[in-house]
């Protein structure tokens, strides 16, 4: 994916940005999955951004949220996520899509041309994007 032009196969992208700190992140997780496990042999790719290591030793505010956020690895262990992770560790990656809140989930088409930008509000009784 890092030359898709040379690539023979073009993929559908889905990244999302996530930090275990964040409880709407963490319950976008279930469902993302299910959506990895039914396209993950169709030419979709799903990456997780993590900023989780980021804010925990680098946080915006005091709030213990942060310091005290699960270690991403354990947490995907324990609810059987098996998406790629990429640890954001600077967070250039959130700084060069302009994420200022998360969750925020990108589909990227065969062309390389955002499609979707969502932003997923949780609610009592569901998810609304």
């Amino acid at each position: 994916l890092r030359k898709p032009a040379k690539q023979p196969n073009k993929h559908v992208v889905v990244v999302t940005f996530f930090g275990t700190w964040c409880p709407p992140c963490v319950k976008q997780l279930n469902l993302l999955e299910k959506l990895y496990q039914k396209f993950k042999d169709d030419h979709v790719k799903f990456f997780i951004i993590d900023n989780t290591k980021y804010f925990r030793e680098d946080p915006p505010n005091d709030w213990d949220g942060f310091r005290n956020a699960p270690i991403t690895s354990e947490l995907f262990k324990e609810m059987n996520i098996n998406m790629t992770v990429l640890e954001d560790k600077n967070i250039s990656i959130a700084k060069k899509y302009e994420i200022t809140v998360v969750p925020k989930i990108f589909v990227i088409d065969k062309n390389q041309v955002i499609r979707i930008i969502k932003k997923l509000i949780f609610f009592r009784g569901g998810i609304k994007c």
